[in-house]
């Protein structure tokens, strides 16, 4: 389970909870799903969706927990000023995802949702989660126009871990966009 710096589990919240995950993906931009993401009990941003700025109708307000990939560098102290406890995606925690270790890395989203389902949560929301399809929502990501490293995700191997959960796990229920693109993967 993934631990705090503190090393207390951070997603002790989630037992018997709605937990909303909450990706960066631009699909979120004009969706009006902020109140539906506001209304679940935890919400869980990943990657730099903290603060929240200027898209509360689209993005929702509130941030709980929030996900971030070993490369985000600030993330965590940005997590602390606000009072935000805070998960840093490591190898360690892609790796028991991956059906082919070391040649792929499950997003921080994905990553998320099996960790809150296998944290007990009562049912999983997938906001913001398209596999790079649109882009990111705003705000922009720090890291945009700089070189970065290759990360080895693989948006079909993503796409079918999803879909799997779409097909036998009742508590997983994807928002509107990401549902139509699991629906397209299961047929």
């Amino acid at each position: 389970m993934p631990r705090s710096s503190g090393g207390r589990s951070v997603l002790e919240c989630v037992r018997d909870k709605t937990v909303a995950i909450v990706g960066r993906a631009a699909t979120l931009c004009g969706s009006r799903q902020g109140k539906a993401i506001d209304a679940c009990d935890v919400v869980v941003r990943v990657n730099w969706m903290l603060p929240p700025e200027g898209l509360p109708r689209d993005i929702g307000s509130r941030t709980d927990v929030l996900y971030y990939c070993a490369g985000c560098t600030g993330q965590e102290a940005a997590a602390q000023r606000l009072g935000v406890p805070s998960v840093r995606v490591d190898k360690a925690l892609r790796k028991r995802l991956s059906s082919r270790p070391g040649a792929y890395r499950p997003t921080t989203g994905v990553v998320a949702v099996f960790d809150a389902l296998e944290s007990g949560a009562a049912e999983v929301r997938a906001f913001g989660i398209d596999f790079y399809r649109t882009g990111y929502a705003a705000p922009a990501p720090p890291w945009r126009g700089k070189r970065l490293p290759r990360w080895r995700h693989d948006r079909d191997e993503d796409r079918q871990l999803l879909a799997g959960l779409l097909r036998t796990e009742p508590r997983f229920r994807p928002g509107p966009t990401l549902r139509a693109a699991l629906e397209a993967t299961c047929v």
